[in-house]
């Protein structure tokens, strides 16, 4: 018995195909891919900030990945790291000013492509 298996295949395919095209190989104004899919982990936590292990845990990365991509972020200062008042071991971080203006481009940019705002259901059509 398929039940709505058809309609979760279908889904998951626009999901995967909406993914390769959200986030294309060479990444964004000099962020590779998995450093834009943490910064925007951090973003979607809002102003509580978050974790590296929280934004790998949200993309299903590996601590170790999380961290490697939030270097460039950190360098470039995209993201800013504070201590977490209830745990010292741990840093909270959060998106800045240039991280948000970062997102702002990419996000103008991605949905420029005709084939990304299809996906997602934002066109007129």
């Amino acid at each position: 018995m398929l039940g709505d298996q058809p309609a979760q295949v279908q889904s998951m395919v626009r999901s995967a195909a909406l993914a390769r095209r959200l986030f294309p190989r060479g990444g964004f104004d000099g962020i590779d891919t998995t450093g834009l899919q943490v910064l925007l982990a951090v973003a979607a936590a809002g102003d509580g900030g978050c974790t590296v292990g929280d934004a790998a845990d949200r993309l299903g990365l590996a601590a170790s990945t999380g961290s490697a991509a939030l270097e460039p972020l950190r360098t470039r200062t995209l993201v800013s790291q504070t201590g977490d008042p209830k745990d010292k071991r741990r840093a909270i971080l959060h998106v800045t000013g240039r991280g948000n203006a970062l997102i702002d481009a990419f996000v103008t940019d991605r949905m420029a492509d005709p084939s990304v705002a299809e996906l997602m259901g934002t066109t007129g059509a």
